[in-house]
């Protein structure tokens, strides 16, 4: 991962991956969410969104492929904050969630700040989706809205994805 432009709030190739899983075209699905992980800079914020969205679609190996590849590329320091604070250092806990090198209680315990915490509680909310988990799932997505970061993207979609859970309770269906 490089230390990169951010991405836009949530790449359209994204969405069209999770839309086309919404209407049951799940592989088109896990296609595009692969597609988009690989067209957009590889900037370990992007990587953390992107990864949770392949674990939705339920394209797990490819989801710890992605973040696998760039915990690497970041074991350094050189794409995160030299200071480890801020946006760069609640990505690191989730990178290693997705990538399988953190446990959820280890990835928990390291998550300290709000956002770290919103960041991988969406994480762990879509790999539990994407293993047919709603009940996980919906608890993850209330841990994240309950941190009040309402400026990242994560916390964003899980309100849209609890709206979904609300108009239609047994979502996701793929």
């Amino acid at each position: 991962c490089t230390g990169a432009a951010p991405p836009r709030p949530f790449p359209l190739d994204l969405q069209r991956a999770t839309l086309l899983a919404e209407l049951g075209r799940v592989d088109e699905a896990r296609a595009e969410a692969r597609a988009a992980s690989t067209a957009q800079p590889r900037d370990p914020a992007f990587v953390v969104v992107s990864a949770a969205i392949l674990e939705l679609v339920g394209d797990g190996p490819g989801a710890s492929a992605l973040a696998a590849a760039c915990a690497a590329e970041t074991a350094d320091g050189s794409a995160v904050g030299s200071a480890g604070h801020g946006r760069d250092a609640a990505t690191r806990s989730s990178i290693a969630y997705l990538a399988g090198r953190a446990t959820e209680i280890d990835a928990i315990a390291a998550a300290r700040a709000p956002g770290a915490r919103c960041t991988l509680s969406f994480a762990i909310a879509c790999r539990a989706f994407g293993r047919g988990d709603r009940q996980a799932g919906r608890a993850a997505l209330d841990a994240c809205l309950m941190t009040g970061v309402h400026v990242y993207l994560q916390h964003r979609l899980a309100r849209v994805f609890q709206a979904r859970i609300a108009a239609d309770p047994a979502w996701p269906r793929w």
